[in-house]
């Protein structure tokens, strides 16, 4: 009984704790934004990616970052887009980098999964989702503010730099504009390139969005205002089953917690 106890308490804890967007009125344009910095409990990579709290409309969440072109600082606050993933293609002009293609003007710096050549997509919204599956590869993040800790492994620096380098292109100098290491070692970024190429079609198109900044009050972008792009996780509305397991493991919770104050009677 006491493990149901600690399974039940973890399983609504893990819910409790994550901290996706969840109001419909945070995605669209010229969302009021918010960059706090270092979430609380988070030791940050040395190369100052990872996660970053911060609001949309005044709403707690995570901001992941994505751009190594760009910078920001804590306290940072502005207007800026929020477009799902599956509409960057539609509102192309309303993302940052929405307009980039691998021929284009400006282009994807890195064109091919150079190991092997396999050509990268040209779309802006492939490369976002590409970068939303290697988020979810990271060993030292997690998805909360509470106790987020990153070992700084090089694993998760091949990780991020993996994510600059898919969004770097030549609207602006530097960054991580080659590819190196190999496909056999996890601790490259051209490894996490093509991992992200065998599996960013499975990536949620609702469960992701990107965070354009900056624009004026009509969501249009000021390419003078240099801020970091970043990936928020948008929450769904939960399974049937799903929430079916939530409301039992309650029950469940309830039913125990009512028969120890019974015996202890």
């Amino acid at each position: 009984m006491k493990f149901t106890l600690i399974f039940l308490a973890l399983t609504v804890a893990t819910v409790a704790l994550a901290n996706p967007i969840s109001n419909p009125n945070d995605i669209g344009l010229a969302r009021s934004l918010t960059l706090v910095g270092t979430p609380a409990g988070s030791s940050q990579m040395g190369v100052g990616g990872g996660e970053f709290s911060g609001t949309i409309n005044g709403d707690s969440t995570l901001f992941w970052c994505v751009d190594d072109q760009e910078v920001f600082h804590g306290g940072d606050s502005a207007f800026g887009n929020v477009t799902l993933l599956q509409n960057v293609a539609s509102q192309s002009s309303s993302v940052k980098f929405g307009d980039v293609t691998n021929g284009g003007t400006p282009h994807w710096t890195n064109t091919t999964d150079t190991f092997d050549s396999v050509s990268l997509p040209s779309d802006a919204a492939s490369r976002f989702a590409m970068a939303a599956y290697l988020i979810s590869q990271y060993d030292g993040f997690v998805a909360s503010e509470s106790g987020a800790v990153v070992s700084n492994t090089s694993k998760d620096l091949a990780v991020q730099q993996a994510i600059w380098a898919l969004t770097n292109n030549s609207s602006l100098p530097g960054g991580f504009s080659t590819i190196s290491g190999d496909d056999s070692n996890n601790t490259t970024d051209q490894y996490w390139i093509h991992q992200a190429l065998l599996n960013y079609s499975g990536v949620n198109q609702q469960g992701w969005a990107v965070v354009s900044w900056t624009t004026n009050s009509a969501g249009i972008l000021d390419p003078r205002a240099g801020k970091q792009t970043f990936l928020v996780e948008v929450a769904s509305a939960p399974e049937p089953r799903f929430s079916g397991v939530l409301m039992l493991a309650g029950v469940g919770l309830c039913f125990f917690v009512r028969r120890r104050l019974a015996s202890k009677a």
